[in-house]
């Protein structure tokens, strides 16, 4: 009898924990950005079908975030393109002298105009994620999930954190997006 009760129990304290979850990521006022935590906002706007409104979540690890919110504006038009043309889209937003990534890294500034650019090549990444969720091919806490490293590796890029803790950081993306979206 007691073994009934205890499993009874655990079932009980499984389903709150469960249910706990679910409500974590929605917003008593109904705004995802009132949500302290980056995956409760992403899967709240995930769910809710809600655009990010005001500063982009990437920018808000920045002290100045006028060049941040410029270059995400400047960019949007890059993202109605597809293939080579979008990439030469991002490399001219990007501010790319050389016409390659390898020669970009030669010049004087290019360090920063690579880095604009893997900051685009990323968030391509968010809108394949968010696409999946849409299909139904994807969970919300998983394409929340891709979508938080996608930004986590940003805001690393923007804070202009070291090219080795980038590329693990980007490694680890490419596992998991491996494992998600396959």
């Amino acid at each position: 009898m007691r073994l009934i009760a205890f499993g009874m129990i655990c079932i009980l304290l499984s389903s709150v924990f469960v249910s706990a979850a679910g409500v974590a990521t929605r917003s008593s006022s109904g705004d995802c950005d009132d949500l302290s935590s980056l995956q409760g906002r992403i899967q709240c706007r995930l769910e809710l079908g809600q655009e990010t409104t005001g500063l982009p979540e990437s920018c808000k690890v920045l002290v100045d975030t006028s060049e941040c919110v410029a270059m995400y504006d400047a960019v949007q038009g890059c993202y109605e393109k597809t293939g080579t043309v979008r990439d030469q889209c991002f490399r001219r937003i990007a501010g790319f002298v050389s016409g390659t990534v390898a020669g970009e890294a030669r010049e004087s500034n290019g360090r920063a105009h690579l880095q604009w650019y893997l900051f685009f090549l990323l968030y391509s990444l968010q809108e394949r994620a968010e696409a999946a969720y849409e299909e139904g091919t994807v969970s919300g806490q998983d394409a929340a999930t891709l979508i938080r490293m996608t930004i986590e590796i940003k805001q690393s890029v923007l804070l202009g954190e070291s090219s080795a803790q980038i590329r693990a950081d980007v490694e680890e993306l490419k596992t998991l997006w491996g494992q998600i979206m396959t």
